[in-house]
């Protein structure tokens, strides 16, 4: 009962997290182009994923769309070395600081609902003919600029140094809200970096493999929700051979993220179920019998003035003692239990006060209720019968 308490507020508290983006309301899905986009030329392949983010916006119902690549909240991650030009830069690839790469369009901030703490996000001013830029996350800001305003400098992507300029360096132009990659639980980790990269300004090298496919999210009107299956035939109808495949909603992804927790609280609350369904009928078996046993004595004790109620105050009293034996022998075994499922806390202690009490008093009136109906049989015996039987 205790680790099923401890789950539940677990998941209370995981809830009341911000995982740093409105999962409501937004569907996501893979898309495979056709096998011949491949050999198409890159300029091609960038008018053909704009054609399928404006068929994809212009659905009804559809309030924001962005095409994305590398890595997606909660469900992949795509890690890249990055670097800030203008410092000393290590010697080996492997000592510079890793971070996650989101490769999004412009609509990408609007769809998620990400918030932005500072500067600007893409437009559709940033593609392939201008200027490379990027936007950062709080936590990048925090760890590599403290104190400093990071708008403006420049994040190296390059990680070679065997080919120093095989891509440009990019300016920082905004900062925005961090996502817990990782699931709502993602706060109980370190920090990971994450830098934000326009999709059209990728180099061609990279538009060629997001032709074998990439991510879609669409966020829909609330009282008019697109359908998947709508989209996918209007995707179709680009290219017979495009697949559209694998939606779910954001908040499914978002569930399913605490899943380990969600399983540990069930599995640990039909344990619990079935130990208080035990405890309750062993209490009222252990008591039935015990006024058996004693029907004489209790017959005499009537018969010789003892109140009725006196008869209820003795039998629940022996039913109380036998649950505060058991809630201590409990409480000593649960706060080993708890020890070892501490990894699985979150927001909670596993020696939390507040769940323990609940647990007691929760034990103490399943098993007075237990008791109550062979003491209520108890008050009910009529001494003459009880002593002419015995």
């Amino acid at each position: 009962l205790v680790g099923a308490g401890l789950m539940v507020r677990t998941l209370f508290a995981l809830w009341r997290l911000d995982p740093g983006f409105n999962s409501r309301g937004v569907i996501t899905f893979s898309i495979a182009p056709q096998p011949s986009l491949l050999d198409e030329s890159p300029a091609s392949i960038r008018a053909f994923l704009r054609q399928v983010h404006d068929e994809l916006a212009s659905s009804p119902g559809v309030k924001a769309v962005s095409l994305s690549s590398a890595s997606s909240p909660m469900e992949d991650d795509y890690d890249w070395h990055i670097w800030f030009a203008g410092r000393p830069k290590p010697a080996h690839p492997g000592e510079l600081p890793m971070s996650l790469v989101y490769v999004v369009e412009p609509d990408y901030l609007k769809t998620l609902q990400i918030s932005l703490k500072r500067g600007r996000f893409f437009t559709n001013a940033d593609n392939e003919q201008s200027s490379p830029v990027a936007v950062i996350d709080q936590s990048l800001a925090q760890r590599y600029f403290p104190g400093q305003n990071p708008i403006g400098q420049y994040l190296d992507l390059n990680n070679d140094p065997a080919q120093p300029s095989r891509r440009p360096v990019a300016r920082i132009v905004g900062i925005v809200g961090h996502v817990n990659q990782w699931g709502l639980d993602d706060t109980a980790r370190p920090l990971h970096a994450q830098v934000y990269l326009p999709l059209d300004q990728m180099p061609d090298k990279d538009i060629r493999s997001m032709a074998q496919g990439l991510e879609a999210f669409v966020r829909g009107d609330s009282s008019n929700m697109p359908d998947f299956e709508t989209l996918r035939q209007r995707l179709r109808y680009l290219n017979h051979e495009l697949v559209a495949y694998g939606s779910q909603p954001m908040e499914r992804v978002v569930l399913d993220s605490i899943a380990s927790q969600r399983f540990t609280m069930e599995l640990l609350a039909a344990f619990a179920g079935l130990a208080l369904l035990l405890a309750s009928i062993g209490i009222y078996g252990v008591l039935s019998y015990l006024v058996g046993q004693r029907t004489r004595d209790i017959g005499i004790r009537i018969a010789l003035g003892a109140e009725r109620r006196d008869v209820l105050r003795m039998i629940l009293t022996d039913g109380a003692w036998m649950t505060l034996i058991g809630i201590a022998i409990g409480i000593g075994a649960a706060l080993g239990l708890t020890q070892l499922m501490s990894s699985m806390l979150f927001g909670v202690k596993p020696t939390d006060v507040v769940t323990f009490f609940f647990v007691v008093l929760a034990l103490c009136l399943i098993a007075m209720i237990a008791c109550y109906v062979p003491a209520r049989r108890a008050m009910k015996i009529d001494p003459l019968i009880a002593l002419r039987d015995e």
